[in-house]
């Protein structure tokens, strides 16, 4: 057993655990508990009574506590202010190099006696030890745990333990990152999915609907023309129109099992409501390796995108008027006009003059080049539909 530390060789197995500990805690979704978790258990297997990740600048030679664990924030600006007062600094070379462990003073340099009011802080560094995650231009990432002056100090066996720590802990750091770079991907996806005017699901090859937006969901919800099973799979009102659904979301999924090329290939099927209402207008598009927003495994599915004839979108003009670089004027003809009003009904409504009327027509006709009015609403008409 190493005499400075007082560990020995049992806190192997301890250290293995704790580096599982560390990839645990890169998929956490609670950032502070988990940092102070991981922490305590850093600390105790180290035999330490507080720890904390750092930042630590070296222009300005001041850290900052990023996460921490029976740390003070008062008494570590307090420490802070001392060692800057008493001019120890950190070395500049011991935090060039990841990985590397220092011990208490030996990470600083002593550019003149500390005033004696200021010794007791700085005596808490002979029970110290830090390790340099990573570095990244002027800023430093530390790992430092602390022990009270009237404990044994940190040793060798300290020492190892850390670096063998600090590789887990810049690795599952860069996973927890990334991890949460692809939730926050996720969530600005799902949010604008959801602005959708139209029914998105993401479909296993077996039916089963493992993501739907919210338009998706309140059709579900209605039995708007699509349901839930108690499995969870989609059906229509009639069997014939749910096994073709299905039939086509299986060959769409085999398409999306391909090399890619096949995934932009789509069917259109419309789903019967019954007598009296027009069908639903589906898609069915091949999505290969799906696993975003629902699809816990990495599986080739479909994307269904279900348009509600019925349903009116407070976008469609705008995103006609967007394609077409339509005026507010022009804009606001063509809703009239796709509406089925006549170009004079139209001016009237708008308090427009028959010739003002007529010139917007024409600059609508020549921006979508036809002629027509059933043109301009066949053309309004396939831009709302997706």
């Amino acid at each position: 057993m190493d005499r400075q530390s007082g560990h020995g060789n049992a806190s192997i197995p301890a250290t293995d655990s704790l580096i599982d500990a560390l990839y645990e805690h890169a998929v956490s979704l609670d950032d502070g508990c988990s940092w102070c978790e991981l922490l305590a258990r850093l600390c105790n297997a180290m035999g330490a009574s507080a720890g904390g990740f750092l930042r630590h600048d070296l222009p300005t030679q001041r850290s900052l506590l990023r996460h921490r664990f029976n740390i003070q924030q008062d008494k570590f600006d307090a420490r802070n202010d001392a060692l800057a007062a008493a001019e120890r600094r950190i070395d500049r070379e011991t935090l060039s190099c990841e990985g590397r462990v220092v011990f208490g003073r030996d990470q600083e340099e002593d550019r003149g006696s500390p005033p004696s009011d200021r010794h007791q802080a700085l005596r808490s560094m002979l029970h110290n030890i830090s390790g340099v995650v990573w570095r990244n231009g002027n800023q430093a990432y530390l790992i430092s745990l602390f022990r009270s002056p009237d404990a044994p100090p940190f040793g060798p066996h300290d020492k190892d333990l850390l670096v063998r720590l600090l590789p887990h802990l810049k690795r599952s750091h860069a996973l927890r990152d990334a991890i949460h770079r692809d939730r926050e991907l996720q969530e600005s996806l799902t949010q604008m999915i959801d602005r959708l005017p139209v029914a998105f699901l993401l479909v296993r090859p077996s039916g089963r609907v493992e993501f739907s937006n919210r338009f998706a969901q309140s059709m579900l919800e209605r039995g708007n023309g699509i349901s839930l099973t108690a499995e969870g799979h989609i059906s229509t009102r009639f069997p014939g129109d749910t096994a073709e659904l299905k039939r086509l979301i299986r060959e769409s999924a085999m398409r999306g099992n391909g090399d890619g090329a096949a995934n932009g290939h789509e069917e259109h099927f419309m789903i019967s409501r019954g007598p009296g209402r027009l069908p639903l207008v589906c898609v069915v598009h091949a999505a290969g390796g799906l696993r975003a927003m629902g699809m816990g495994q990495r599986e080739a599915g479909a994307a269904l995108l279900i348009k509600d004839p019925n349903i009116e979108s407070s976008d469609d003009l705008a995103s006609f008027s967007v394609v077409y670089r339509l005026t507010k004027a022009e804009s606001r003809l063509t809703q009239l006009l796709v509406d089925g009003h006549g170009l004079f009904e139209a001016a009237s409504k708008l308090g427009i003059t028959k010739n003002t009327a007529r010139t917007h027509m024409r600059n609508i006709y020549s921006k979508i080049g036809t002629n027509r009015q059933a043109d301009l609403i066949r053309l309004h008409g396939r831009l709302r539909m997706f």
